[in-house]
């Protein structure tokens, strides 16, 4: 266990030094801040969207935004917290923007002229329990022990052995 502990001090002194430079606009430190923490930004953008392709460009957003304010980063947190918070941020921002979808009153009406109910309640309600429970559950696995939420995390989340 003191070993994870000495990795993590080094691994936390690493980062901030990236941080620094990213800050200063060495593009070099942003691609390794990018490498180091995108696979935790897309499986969280996945949990909370269950879309692929929806994911991939959130964890692009999300980067491209952390690199835009990256100058607001106080070190008050780690990093990873930091990044991750923003994450979870913009992906509801985006839950929220989403449009309804457009629907012809073609598809709305049966040929006998009954209107029918294309969204169902129930659907949106589900949805937003699916996502608290994905944040309830980051929020316990953040309160585990190191050692113990990577496995967690490299075994659940990123689909490691």
């Amino acid at each position: 266990m003191e070993e994870f502990c000495k990795e993590d001090a080094l691994r936390n002194e690493a980062i901030a030094k990236l941080v620094s430079k990213a800050k200063k606009g060495n593009e070099a430190a942003m691609e390794e801040l990018y490498r180091l923490h995108s696979r935790r930004i897309y499986s969280l953008c996945i949990r909370m969207v269950s879309n692929q392709a929806e994911a991939e460009d959130l964890t692009q957003e999300i980067f491209l935004h952390a690199f835009r304010k990256i100058q607001t980063f106080r070190g008050e947190a780690a990093f990873s917290t930091w990044l991750y918070r923003l994450g979870v941020n913009i992906v509801l921002m985006q839950l929220r923007k989403k449009s309804h979808p457009e629907v012809s009153l073609d598809e709305l009406t049966w040929p006998n002229g009954e209107a029918t109910r294309r969204t169902e309640p129930a659907d949106k309600i589900n949805h937003a329990r699916n996502i608290v429970d994905r944040l309830a559950l980051q929020g316990a696995l953040d309160q585990l022990p190191l050692g113990f939420k990577r496995v967690i995390v490299m075994h659940d989340m990123e689909g490691y052995n």
